[in-house]
This record gives structure tokens, C-alpha cells and sequence, in this order.
């Protein structure tokens, strides 16, 4: 009922509405748990890569020609990113330092999964770290030497950096600061990415990246907490969008509660 509460009075829909949206996120998050837990044939893997629509590719490749700087790719848990992490990387040149900062472990068959369709678009594999043992110096470091893009997810509510204060949804949120940690301290762009499900194939979504001159005058607090509050302004726009597809949606009020 606490879920229902939230999600009506945050999206502005009656109970009847986020009841339907529920039942619609427990079949996707169905569907995409057996997708990840399955290994997929090379076939399979292919057949996606052909169904993802990217339609600004070619402004996002005219966009990173010939920048050296490294950026963060910060995206949220909305849609399936098994066949979009390749398809981003394959784009920038093969000399670039590539890193995936999870919060937790792949399953065999995802990993799998997502190393063929690297295999398949003629790219290594990029080094996968953990979020939770990652030394935040080391990060900050290779970042800051610049060529390496830094692939990590943003909206989670404790498990990748102090938890900051922001508003999501029209109410006081906190939301995990790791992500805009690294981006100030390293003094590197942030670039939010959606993936938008849809019949005709996922919708690979770049936004407009976060730099370093929107922060450069603030404090350090000030400037993570600018940067986690425009990620957040991205996947509220998701949310009212597509609700259904988030994963997270039926922990909802967790986001409200201050942290311990």
C-alpha cells in the first residue's frame, strides 16, 4: 500500500493507474531477470544489437571527435544495457581506456552475454570493478589522466557514495553521490544515459553532458550536490515517461526516508 501511496501521489495518478503500472513492471523486470539469466546464442545476441535505436549516433560521434577528456557515463536502471554499454563503446577509439563500475555482480549468463555482443561488434571486453571495494583515489586518478570513459549508474539510494539531499518527484529525496563524487574531484564531465524500452527495439538516449564549468565556482558539497540533482532531473523525466520500466519503482518510498 506504501508503494501505491507514493506512486500516486508523486505521479499524480489515481491507485487504479499505478496498480496497472505495477503489475506492468513485475512482467518487465520478469522478462528482463530471464534475459539475464539466460545465456543467449550468437544469433540472439546480433538480433539485438540490430533491434537497438540510436538515432543521435552520429551527433554523439561528430560530438566526442578528437576529445581526449574523460567522462563519465552515468545511466539509470531503466531498460536493458547488455547491447547498449558495446554500442557506445563502439564509437570511440580503441586506444581508450574503458572501465563498467557496478554495484554488484553480473550474472554468468548476463556477463556472458554482453561480452559476445562486444565480441561481436570487434571490441575488448572493458574492466569491470565493484563499486563497494573500488578505491575512489585510484578512479579519481585514471580519470583524471584522461582517454577513459567511466561507465556507472546513478540512481541508487545508498550503495555507491554518501547518500545526498535533493528533490525527485516534487519531495525531498536522497540519492546516492558516488557517481558526481568522481565527476568533481576528477574535474571530468558527466553524461546521462537512458535506455528507452519500447515495441520496435530499446531507444539508446544520450542527454546533454553535465561539465565541469557548471560546478567550477562551488564547494565541493555544493558541487556534488548540483551534479546528483541534475542526474536526478533526468530519471524523474524518465519516470514520467515510462514509470513501469525502472527497477527500483516498487521501492519508491525508500528514496524518501533520510538516511540512518
Amino acid at each position: 500500500m506504501a508503494v501505491l501511496d507514493a506512486l500516486s501521489v508523486c505521479l499524480h495518478e489515481p491507485h487504479s493507474r499505478c496498480f496497472a503500472l505495477l503489475m506492468q513492471h513485475h512482467r518487465y523486470l520478469l522478462l528482463l531477470e530471464a534475459r539475464r539469466n539466460s545465456l543467449q546464442t550468437r544469433a540472439q545476441v546480433a538480433r539485438r544489437q540490430r533491434r537497438l535505436l540510436w538515432p543521435e549516433e552520429a551527433t554523439w560521434s561528430e560530438s566526442i571527435a578528437g576529445d581526449r577528456r574523460s567522462r563519465i557515463m552515468a545511466a539509470c536502471h531503466v531498460g536493458d544495457y547488455v547491447h547498449c554499454l558495446p554500442r557506445l563503446a563502439s564509437i570511440e577509439p580503441v586506444t581508450r581506456e574503458r572501465i563498467l563500475l557496478r554495484h554488484e555482480a553480473g550474472t554468468h549468463a548476463g556477463v556472458a552475454n554482453m561480452n559476445e555482443a562486444y565480441r561481436q561488434l570487434g571490441l575488448s571486453v572493458p574492466e569491470i570493478l565493484l563499486a563497494s571495494v573500488a578505491d575512489p583515489l585510484v578512479l579519481r586518478q585514471r580519470l583524471r589522466r584522461g582517454n577513459c570513459t567511466l561507465t556507472t549508474f546513478y540512481d541508487l539510494s545508498r550503495q555507491f557514495g554518501v547518500p545526498v539531499e535533493t528533490t525527485f518527484l516534487g519531495r525531498s529525496a536522497w540519492f546516492c553521490s558516488g557517481p558526481a563524487q568522481l565527476a568533481v574531484s576528477a574535474g571530468v564531465p558527466v553524461v546521462p544515459v537512458s535506455v528507452m524500452p519500447g515495441k520496435s527495439g530499446d531507444r539508446l538516449v544520450l542527454h546533454s553532458a553535465i561539465e565541469p564549468s557548471h560546478w567550477r565556482d562551488l564547494e565541493y558539497r555544493d558541487a556534488v550536490r548540483l551534479v546528483t540533482g541534475q542526474l536526478v532531473a533526468h530519471l524523474e523525466q524518465v519516470l514520467r515517461e515510462m514509470p513501469q520500466y525502472w527497477r527500483y519503482l516498487t521501492v519508491l518510498p525508500h528514496y524518501f526516508r533520510p538516511p540512518d
